[in-house]
């Protein structure tokens, strides 16, 4: 595990980031998915994903992300 990972894994960061999903604040909410995306990678990090029941939360709340971004592009996206 790389340095960086090491310490946001010493640091609980998954328990911390657990608070914002979902959160009202679209851009906090689009970093945070980005961010949790990128630590899934690492296995100790991602079964602390597991733990802290963020699967379908994040499942949903990036549902609701891509319908959010179908409707300002008028249904542009295929589904």
């Amino acid at each position: 595990m790389p340095l960086l990972q090491e310490k946001m894994a010493e640091c609980k960061i998954v328990d911390k980031l657990a608070k914002f999903v979902p959160v009202r604040n679209d851009v906090l909410l689009m970093s945070v998915l980005r961010l949790l995306h990128n630590l899934s990678f690492d296995s100790p990090l991602r079964d602390a994903m597991v733990r802290n029941g963020l699967v379908p939360k994040v499942r949903g709340a990036a549902r609701v992300q891509l319908l959010q971004m179908r409707t300002l592009l008028g249904g542009a996206l295929v589904p």
